[in-house]
């Protein structure tokens, strides 16, 4: 018997078990909280992920994979339809509910208000989650409304597209979101359409259930519900991070100026800055100027250990300005500074500011600087405000 290894709450194991269902293919699961397998599953999943089918001697990752082979194996009823452009639609929306949908809904959504609490014991980030619905979500469901049929599914018949994009959206249900009617129509009359299939209405239930238990009883809830255990578990207690998982694992919080290790930073922000550039060319902030009235600051830890800070200057009714952008050199490469400079935009235009600049170096130590700000929006400009031309000094700015 095939056996599926895989919480039923994830929506890559959510589309095969509705394959599965679909199709009538018997099989056993073994419903762990990924974080939570043990050292075997690492060896049968090197990413760490689910679903992973094993069939007799063949071992299988990757939710699409597993769909594709399914539909090779056991191809009544079909999941594809019948021509190949239709086949081609079908396979672009598994495509878009996999990545871009995966990364929204899932890790962004889903990720920071119910798997980072949950599981990591992390604070919810619900203003993080805020601006994640009036971002990214929005512009998610502006395309999704766009190719939304007024009838019928994605692409055909009911299957592997509208399961694929549908599951999605139960795990922002979970984070508790649903789209707005009178704003996405056509999307959410096309999520009661796809929800009222059988095999979703089956599959749903049992993620459901195992959505309000804790991992270490799910496995018996899942037998309760009437699912078949495989012999054996991978669950093992202590949870721990994929090679690509993509849930931050710390908090940006308002604030630390008194602590003596953001004061520590902001001190070594200042001396490379200085290092790197000659004095008059030198325009960092010291503890006393970030504490002013016009200034707003934010420190970013993991646990007790500090990781990053930023802060804000407001210098007009409309304009800001970014300042004092340090990441702890130990915690370069985990999105730090990225994650501070989004929550530096998010405060100014709550503000009522309609524009971001800033000033950085030149100089070669300063190009990721640079590369981050390019990547979220800034561009090069003149000199703002009081600043005037200097060869040492790069000037950005951004609408926001």
């Amino acid at each position: 018997m095939l056996q599926i290894i895989g919480n039923t709450v994830s929506p890559y194991v959510r589309k095969i078990l509705v394959i599965l269902t679909m199709k009538d293919v018997p099989f056993e699961i073994d419903p762990i909280v990924p974080f939570f397998g043990d050292d075997a599953f690492s060896k049968l999943s090197p990413l760490r992920r689910i679903p992973v089918l094993i069939d007799g001697d063949v071992v299988i990752n990757d939710s699409s994979v597993i769909a594709q082979y399914l539909e090779e194996k056991h191809p009544h009823p079909a999941i594809l339809p019948a021509t190949a452009a239709a086949r081609a639609k079908a396979r672009w929306f598994e495509e878009y509910a996999d990545s871009r949908l995966g990364d929204v809904f899932v890790w962004k959504g889903f990720g920071s208000v119910v798997i980072a609490p949950a599981i990591f014991g992390k604070p919810r980030d619900l203003e993080g989650f805020k601006r994640l619905l009036d971002t990214e979500v929005a512009e998610v469901m502006a395309y999704l409304e766009n190719v939304m049929p007024a009838e019928g599914f994605l692409a055909g018949p009911f299957g592997l597209a509208d399961i694929s994009v549908a599951v999605m959206f139960r795990m922002m249900k979970y984070a508790r979101w649903t789209p707005e009617r009178s704003r996405w129509p056509k999307t959410a009359a096309w999520i009661d359409r796809a929800e009222n299939h059988p095999a979703m209405v089956k599959t749903a239930a049992w993620s459901d259930a195992l959505v309000k238990t804790h991992p270490a009883a799910q496995r018996a809830k899942a037998i309760e519900l009437g699912l078949k255990a495989t012999a054996r578990s991978h669950f093992s207690g202590k949870p721990r991070k994929g090679p690509m998982t993509q849930i931050a694992d710390f908090a940006i919080v308002d604030g630390g100026l008194d602590h003596p290790d953001v004061v520590a930073l902001l001190k070594h922000h200042i001396a490379t800055n200085h290092a790197h550039a000659p004095p008059e060319s030198c325009h960092a902030f010291d503890i006393e100027r970030l504490k002013a009235a016009d200034m707003s600051f934010w420190s970013v830890w993991d646990g007790e250990k500090l990781l990053g800070v930023g802060a804000l200057k407001r210098i007009g009714d409309d304009h800001g300005e970014v300042k004092s952008m340090h990441t702890a050199e130990a915690a370069r490469g985990r999105g730090v500074g990225g994650a501070v400079l989004q929550k530096i935009i998010a405060s100014a235009r709550a503000g009522g500011m309609k524009r971001l600049s800033l000033e950085t170096g030149t100089q070669a130590y300063f190009a990721p600087a640079h590369a981050l700000y390019k990547k979220h929006g800034f561009v090069e400009c003149p000199p703002f405000g009081t600043y005037r031309p200097d060869p040492n000094s790069l000037f950005m700015t951004r609408e926001i």
